[in-house]
């Protein structure tokens, strides 16, 4: 009887550990496939290139004018866009998996499949056709004012190191 009793308890926590081994995975699958669906319509290595060329666009604005600084932007462009190339497919994995992960540990099961019928729906389905311009959109509106605060900041913190007698 006690051999029994054993056997049994240890098929029930034999059940239970896969159940959770399998909930855990079946969660991970969800957070996946929801990480790729929202990702699906973005345009990964355009989206870097558009993000580079606006900050670089607006460092540039603010160099003095010379000669040569419609060269220096080209050739500095041209090395950018190959670097985002090579790079991109590395990068997109990865934010792939970093942000799966995140998602996972921050919404259940259930909400992740809720956020996977939603994206499944016509509304659903067009927030993610406009997600990539929207946000292009509003970091080129507000990029000039973060290269402000980024040059106020690089002229404030040598005075303040000075100050504090830290040069």
């Amino acid at each position: 009887m006690k051999k029994i009793i054993t056997c049994i308890a240890f098929l029930t926590i034999l059940q239970f550990a896969t159940t959770i081994h399998a909930d855990e995975a079946s969660h991970k699958q969800s957070a996946m496939k929801f990480i790729k669906m929202s990702m699906e319509s973005l345009d990964f290595e355009k989206m870097q290139v558009d993000m580079v060329q606006q900050t670089f666009a607006a460092t540039m604005q603010s160099l003095p004018e010379s000669k040569n600084k419609a060269k220096i932007i080209e050739v500095i462009e041209k090395v950018m866009i190959k670097v985002i190339k090579k790079w991109s497919p590395k990068l997109e994995s990865e934010t792939i998996k970093i942000t799966s992960n995140l998602y996972q540990k921050n919404f259940s099961e259930v909400e992740l499949l809720a956020l996977i019928d939603l994206f499944e729906t016509e509304i659903g389905k067009k927030y993610l056709s406009k997600q990539q311009l929207l946000a292009t959109q509003a970091a080129a509106k507000i990029l000039p004012q973060t290269m402000g605060m980024v040059q106020e900041l690089q002229s404030e913190i040598p005075k303040a190191l000075g100050a504090a007698g830290l040069k």
